[in-house]
């Protein structure tokens, strides 16, 4: 009996043992695996990186070259009211200045004028109308 029971232990210990390489192949398999994988995407990334950027597509027809158009559609205050639609003109400015936009503006007389505003730039075809 104390024999066998040995050759049991021993063989359980085997048993263990091929387990556990078994465990440790899988692992290198995998982690090989997680390697390859990271390698082509960050080529995949890198190679995207340094492509030629493309240039924007217009849905309009316009050369992608064309200018920006921005119309602005004043309060009844004005253009120069000292408060929100002064500032508003001020940034079409600096939008002018920065990137080399056309810009316009229609002062509203009346509350009833805002819609008729609105769609004068919309009906030449504003890229930007701020109201």
């Amino acid at each position: 009996m104390g024999a066998s029971f040995f050759k049991r232990e021993e063989r359980a210990q085997l048993h263990w043992l091929r387990t556990d390489s078994s465990k440790q192949k899988g692992e290198k398999a995998m982690r090989r695996t997680i390697r390859s994988l990271s390698v082509v995407l960050l080529a995949g990334l890198l190679a995207a990186a340094c492509a030629a950027p493309r240039q924007a597509p217009t849905t309009d027809g316009e050369p992608a070259g064309a200018k920006l158009r921005i119309g602005l559609v004043t309060d009844t205050g004005g253009v120069n009211d000292k408060s929100f639609n002064q500032s508003a003109w001020a940034g079409v400015q600096k939008a002018v200045a920065e990137f080399g936009a056309e810009a316009k503006f229609i002062e509203s007389k009346q509350p009833t004028d805002y819609e008729k505003n609105i769609d004068q730039f919309a009906t030449e075809n504003y890229d930007i109308i701020i109201t």
